[in-house]
């Protein structure tokens, strides 16, 4: 990741009056890769023109250069120089431009591609292109952009017939559509009817969250697609409507058809559902399904510890669940479920939650990816580490986590082989990030277990975003090379060295002298922000005089003006 400072500069290399003399004093002060980092960060995942103008008047290169920078295997220059052509006016219409940005091999680039290519003088090319990929692209992003171009800039062109497509084209459009036009919400309602009942409920789900269905209650003519819609359980928009003599009836039908029991009894003034579940003991397994919708929609934190109150080992419990969902239905109530068998530790549920891992659904699978993981862990390992690769940045998070906590530590070592053969750098930052988020314990095992495999850089950035009091200690442990945990402590930056120092009690003595050693051999007092100075005065107090000495004074001799006073501060405490 590029530094602070870079980060700063660049930015305000853009912002400031004469930008492209600005632009080119930061690239001489941090090189091409980290500059075009930055660039690429600040352009965003949906960059706007004005954006986009305000890059290319720092960048200020002939079209001819940016022409040569969008094939080059850097994503961030690739991606930056492809914007900047694309909204210029020679650009747009370039076909061998067109072609390469919409089957390039990031999601990202392709998003940009369907958002700004231009038609040039063959309209149906692009349009051609675009139903392709919402057809066919397996990220979800780069689907919806090419959908919202469509409704935008082909309405006169644009239709869909889903009579003969594949079951997944069929859900990929789905997905891909914006919900923004009436034609848009008829295509989905077309679908209620299918035969494929994980097409349909798709659909239904769909209507439901663009608000169409709760739209449809208020108006006449929409009680088809609500009975089709309440047929396959969504009822969902009834709790928001305001209940009056006119709509009663409907009301009590529909939520009588989506099997809301909890919404009958309240439309008929009774009492009932998931609120007594919580106020009872022993939860009345006839009432499953309204408990299952009412977690849904919870928090996550709260979710998992109301399920913890289920009677998740209760085989009468697990019947019921089953009842109630049908193994042949997969849906988003799988992200309460799933949960459910993880906790509840249904190791029978291993086929069911790898159906859910490969149903196409990212929500799905993503709920199934730690239930796999904690149920059958060999299953696991044979079909995590692929979903690493996936284009979906959430899939990507959650099987790297899931990875890392296998017991047996296999998990680990194919996170080791994926980190040290990957390139892309926002599949890494996403399988990083996964790794982090499974606790220090885990990341310090996932270091120490490829400390051979991976590179010092991938293992340090690894490390620096901090690291809690159990993780240092076995790294004091595990890396008994002072050299190797230099060079580690150097890569892992302010936060890698700032964790460790907070864990300075619960070190032995012969930890602290090594991370001490190390991290003064590191020069990691040279990387301290002025703007951290609290903090570290305050940690720097469970430093003796002499070992804050020993860690900063060699700073003294390289630094100048105000760090040289921060340093001085520091030492004193």
């Amino acid at each position: 990741m590029p530094e602070k400072n870079a980060v700063q500069d660049v930015r305000s290399a853009i912002e400031s009056r004469k930008p492209s003399r600005a632009f080119k004093d930061a690239l001489k002060l941090y090189g091409n890769n980290t500059v075009y980092q930055v660039l690429d960060s600040f352009l965003g995942d949906l960059p706007d023109g004005q954006r986009i103008r305000k890059t290319a008047l720092a960048i200020s290169l002939p079209e001819a250069d940016l022409r040569h920078m969008a094939d080059s295997a850097e994503l961030p220059v690739r991606r930056v120089s492809r914007l900047l052509l694309l909204e210029s006016k020679s650009g747009i219409s370039e076909d061998p431009l067109l072609q390469k940005g919409l089957s390039d091999k990031s999601a990202v680039i392709r998003c940009d591609a369907a958002r700004f290519t231009g038609s040039g003088k063959d309209r149906t090319r692009l349009y051609n292109h675009l139903i392709r990929l919402i057809r066919e692209d397996p990220d979800i992003r780069v689907r919806r952009s090419a959908g919202k171009r469509l409704s935008d800039s082909f309405a006169d062109l644009y239709s869909v017939d889903f009579n003969g497509l594949p079951s997944l084209s069929q859900m990929l459009i789905i997905d891909a559509l914006e919900g923004h036009s009436r034609a848009d919400e008829e295509r989905v309602e077309s679908l209620l009817s299918s035969r494929d009942k994980e097409i349909s409920y798709r659909a239904a789900r769909t209507l439901q969250r663009w608000g169409t269905l709760k739209r449809l209650f208020t108006r006449e003519g929409g009680t088809d697609t609500l009975k089709a819609a309440a047929a396959l359980g969504l009822a969902d928009y009834l709790e928001e409507i305001n209940l009056n003599n006119d709509n009663k009836d409907l009301a009590i039908e529909l939520a009588g058809l989506a099997g809301r029991e909890d919404l009958v009894r309240r439309f008929n003034g009774e009492h009932g559902g998931f609120e007594n579940h919580e106020k009872s003991e022993s939860l009345v397994f006839s009432d499953i399904a309204d408990t299952v919708h009412h977690l849904v929609k919870m928090d996550k934190t709260k979710r998992e510890d109301t399920i913890l109150k289920l009677p998740l080992k209760n085989p009468d419990f697990k019947s019921a669940v089953e009842s109630a969902f049908p193994e042949s239905i997969l849906d988003i109530t799988h992200s309460v479920l799933f949960n459910m068998a993880r906790l509840g530790d249904w190791k029978d549920w291993n086929r069911r939650i790898l159906d859910g891992l490969n149903s196409g659904d990212p929500e799905i699978a993503a709920s199934a990816i730690p239930a796999l993981a904690e149920i059958d862990p060999e299953t696991a390992l044979a079909v995590l580490p692929p979903v690493l690769m996936n284009s979906n940045k959430e899939l990507r998070i959650a099987a790297a986590h899931a990875l890392t906590c296998i017991p047996s530590g296999k998990g680990v070592l194919e996170l080791g082989d994926y980190l040290k053969n990957e390139i892309e750098e926002e599949t890494i930052q996403d399988v990083i990030t996964g790794i982090r988020s499974a606790g220090g314990a885990a990341l310090a095992r996932c270091i120490l277990d490829n400390i051979q495999t991976i590179s010092f850089k991938i293992a340090g950035e690894l490390l620096s975003d901090g690291i809690d009091e159990l993780g240092v200690e076995l790294l004091a442990d595990g890396i008994p090379d002072e050299t190797e945990l230099t060079e580690l402590l150097h890569h892992a930056g302010y936060p890698g060295g700032v964790s460790i120092l907070a864990a300075w009690p619960a070190l032995e003595e012969s930890s602290r002298k090594k991370f001490l050693s190390s991290l003064t051999a590191s020069r990691w007092g040279e990387i301290i922000p002025s703007e951290k100075e609290a903090e570290l005065l305050k940690i720097l107090k469970n430093l003796s005089l002499e070992e804050r000495k020993t860690l900063m004074e060699p700073v003294l001799h390289n630094t100048g003006g105000k760090h040289r006073r921060l340093i001085q501060k520091l030492i004193k405490g």
